[in-house]
């Protein structure tokens, strides 16, 4: 079955329990939306065989459809689910945004750093703040491991790609607790969605989903760190997410496994960023939330419209204050603009269109930003997922 006609109703609609609780192993269940949209988030450790099947299925699948995994050595191997999915944390986050009828639109994992330095069978332990006592993965608590810790795990992006010292250059990050970060190795959305609007609004769904996750004071988030390519740093943006870049860090390392795309390493595809968790809860941003909360409840008849007004108006930014840009000797550029070097007409956020009733055109209006940054990065001999 193609992902265009694949359905994960048991993902996407958790059942209930009987004094109206909703089930063990989900942290976060959506409103659902007049669009028909609604967001979830799991527990990785506490998925059922038949949500761990689908969720595995689902990701391999689009893996092969967005071109990150080589579809020659998934052949080979006659895998049928993502091979990396048995190796998460159990306190991995899955978030999944869906439709009423089990259609995954889009996708994204929150994982602690457990990756053994390159050269080491072990690490420094870090349990994630938040997680279940019978679920740390042989990891003791300890607020004392930090980004600058020897030996301490490390995240996907560091193993694959930028190295240990990426994350410790924004001087604010050295004194947070290891097991307070959380990584979003990708943003991923349905690469067989034919419906612009619902697309987009998936999309935002689920940025609006992380950001509820990540200030849940139970799963104890300080920091959210990870990669974005343009198309994720333009959604962002649009969004007005305080975050901050890396648009200089080289890749360091090939330490991608061997089925994924090499080019998914070449320089410049990707930029580390941060997110930090007091940005999400200051006053400015409670009401900032409240007003993405608002735009994703209208009307499939007017959600277009309300997109691109919401786009558009430059006063819808929140700005990253929690972790200051001081810069020392060991720091990267850290900045807030996700356009950083880019042509202008990237950077505007500004483009010419209309709302049509199919989103057509509203597609075209709030990419428009997107599509001339990665016009721009590929004259720079940068690349953009």
């Amino acid at each position: 079955m193609s992902q265009a006609q694949a359905r994960y109703p048991e993902l996407v609609t958790p059942r209930r329990v009987e004094d109206g609780r909703r089930e063990d192993g989900v942290l976060y269940a959506g409103t659902p939306r007049p669009s028909g949209v609604v967001a979830v988030a799991w527990r990785h450790g506490s998925l059922t065989p038949e949500r761990y099947r689908g969720l595995g299925t689902f990701r391999l699948e689009q893996f092969l459809l967005w071109g990150w995994y080589d579809a020659d050595i998934v052949a080979r191997r006659g895998w049928e689910l993502d091979p990396a999915f048995g190796n998460l944390p159990d306190d991995t986050i899955h978030v999944v945004v869906g439709n009423r009828e089990g259609r995954i639109l889009a996708y994204f994992d929150m994982q602690p750093a457990v990756i053994p330095p390159p050269g080491q069978k072990g690490a420094a332990k870090a349990t994630p703040r938040g997680a279940s006592s019978h679920a740390t993965n042989g990891h003791e608590r300890s607020g004392d491991v930090t980004v600058t810790t020897p030996g301490r795990p490390w995240f996907c992006c560091e193993f694959e790609s930028y190295g240990a010292t990426v994350f410790p250059s924004l001087a604010a990050m050295r004194e947070v607790p290891l097991g307070e970060i959380r990584e979003l190795p990708c943003l991923l959305r349905n690469g067989t969605a034919r419906r612009p609007i619902v697309a987009l609004a998936a999309t935002y769904e689920a940025i609006y989903a992380m950001s509820r996750v990540q200030v849940d004071p139970a799963l104890g988030i300080t920091v959210t760190v990870g990669i974005m390519d343009v198309e994720a740093r333009a959604v962002t943006a649009q969004l007005g997410i305080p975050v901050l870049y890396a648009p200089l860090a080289p890749v360091v390392r090939n330490g991608l496994p061997k089925y994924w795309r090499p080019e998914l390493n070449d320089p410049g595809r990707f930029w580390p960023f941060v997110i930090a968790t007091p940005d999400l809860m200051s006053a400015d941003a409670a009401e900032h939330f409240q007003r993405i909360d608002a735009l994703l409840a209208h009307p499939m008849a007017g959600l277009a419209r309300a997109l691109v007004e919401f786009a558009r108006d430059t006063r819808q930014r929140l700005t990253p204050r929690a972790l200051p840009r001081i810069r020392d000797e060991d720091s990267e550029l850290w900045t807030a603009d996700p356009f950083w070097g880019m042509a202008e007409a990237g950077a505007s956020g500004k483009s010419a269109g209309r709302a049509d009733d199919d989103g057509t055109a509203v597609a075209a209006d709030l990419a428009g930003m997107a599509v001339s940054a990665t016009a721009s990065a590929a004259a720079q001999g940068r690349g953009a997922r």
